[in-house]
Order: structure tokens, then C-alpha cells, then sequence
């Protein structure tokens, strides 16, 4: 009996102290800025990867592809597609996938409204070691 209890405390300490060490590989495996230019009405959404990161685009059969999408609200027209670049196809652990596997940016023509309107980019990162869940990333434009 004191031994199960001795285990116990051991393991409760231990989960402890490894739980306020243990460091999250999901923080900061990407970071999103953006601009958008009135004048030519373009919207620049630059997306810059972790070193090993990689995101998946067009094509990908089993990762979430890089998407981006503009709420028509507040006077904010679509006038294009988001352009998202082509990916590389490369196989991992024997799968083709459609990577991103560097800094991108995604370029998409908007017509400016009142105020402002949201954007949402959906993302999901992986490396060699792991995947993030699928993430949205939401931003606010102004003109």
C-alpha cells in the first residue's frame, strides 16, 4: 500500500513539474502580415513559415490546402479570386503530398468599403515530426 501511494506522489510531481516545462510545438509556427492598397486594390497577405514548417496547397489530398476568405460586408466587394501559389509535390513517409514549403504570399483584388471587413485565412502546418489542427488566422482590413 505505501508503495502505490509512494508511486503516486512520484507521478503527480512529476506531472507537474513536466507540465509547466514542457513546451508547445504548436506556438509561433507561422506568423501572417497583410496590406492592402487602396489605389490598386490589392490585398497582400504574406505568410512566413517556421524554418521546418510547411503548409499544404492545391491538390492536397490529405492536409487542409492554404484558403483565404473576404467577408462582402460594409461596402467590401471580391473582385477576384485569392491567388494562392502553386505548391511542390514531394512524397513523405511514402505519400505525395502539395506543399508550401517556404514564405508565400496570397494576392487577392478587393474593392474597399466603409470602415472595414474581415479576412480569414485557413492554415494548417506541418514538419516532419508533426501537424497542427487545421487553424484560422483572422485579421481585419481597412481601407
Amino acid at each position: 500500500m505505501n508503495y502505490l501511494l509512494l508511486i503516486s506522489l512520484l507521478l503527480s510531481s512529476c506531472f507537474d513539474s513536466c507540465q509547466k516545462t514542457k513546451i508547445d510545438p504548436h506556438s509561433e509556427l507561422f506568423t501572417v502580415k497583410y496590406t492592402y492598397d487602396k489605389s490598386s486594390q490589392l490585398l497582400l497577405v504574406n505568410v512566413e513559415l517556421r524554418k521546418d514548417m510547411h503548409a499544404y496547397a492545391a491538390g492536397e489530398k490529405i492536409g487542409k490546402p492554404v484558403d483565404l476568405h473576404i467577408e462582402e460586408k460594409n461596402g467590401w466587394r471580391i473582385l477576384s479570386e485569392p491567388q494562392i501559389p502553386l505548391g511542390k509535390e514531394k512524397i513523405i513517409a511514402g505519400i505525395s503530398s502539395v506543399l508550401l514549403d517556404k514564405n508565400f504570399t496570397i494576392k487577392q483584388y478587393l474593392q474597399a468599403g466603409d470602415d472595414e471587413t474581415t479576412a480569414s485565412l485557413f492554415i494548417q502546418v506541418c514538419s516532419e515530426d508533426f501537424c497542427s489542427k487545421p487553424q484560422v488566422y483572422v485579421f481585419n482590413i481597412k481601407n
